[in-house]
């Protein structure tokens, strides 16, 4: 089957193969706007900016790249906590899925106040667990604004981004400081 329509306001196309002996799906976007994604709304979460890649899987293992463009976050909650808004012009995902495994080979994240960059991988099941590198790079700006919250993460490397890890499971992750 072989598939390509507009959707969220861009462009998709899916092509898929199921037979005895192979069982195939890819997945090209283009310019979707994640603002229109209903799902994202349902969390709660209010993003904004331009999705678009590739994604393609054979069996149980697959991987993809995808490029985000102007991602802007609005009143952010994490665990009860408010994360301020944040402006990212450029982001990437790459990662590889593997049964129910999937390893972010590299998640990058690019704006003035913040560069965000992660790497490891979680396991998708309703108890699985994370295992995530997260390296943050705020802005001097955004350093004195979050001053408190910096404190904790004692970890800076030659570059000056704050280190920690995210561990835990899906349902509730745990900062390793």
């Amino acid at each position: 089957m072989n598939m390509k329509t507009q959707a969220y306001g861009g462009e998709l196309s899916v092509r898929t193969e199921q037979g005895a002996k192979r069982r195939f799906i890819s997945v090209d976007a283009d310019s979707l706007d994640l603002a229109s994604y209903t799902f994202l709304k349902n969390l709660g979460l209010k993003l904004s900016g331009k999705l678009g890649g590739s994604f393609e899987m054979t069996g149980d293992a697959g991987k993809g790249r995808f490029v985000i463009k102007n991602l802007a976050s609005r009143e952010l909650k994490i665990k009860g906590f408010p994360v301020p808004d944040l402006d990212f012009e450029q982001g990437w995902i790459e990662g590889e899925i593997k049964g129910d495994r999937f390893t972010i080979k590299k998640l990058e994240l690019d704006g003035k106040e913040l560069k965000v960059r992660v790497s490891g991988d979680l396991v998708m099941r309703e108890r699985g667990t994370l295992n995530l590198a997260v390296k943050l790079k705020p802005s001097e700006r955004l350093v004195q604004e979050q001053a408190a919250l910096l404190s904790l993460l004692k970890n800076r490397d030659a570059e000056g981004y704050y280190l920690f890890s995210l561990g835990g499971t899906l349902a509730e992750p745990m900062p390793r400081l």
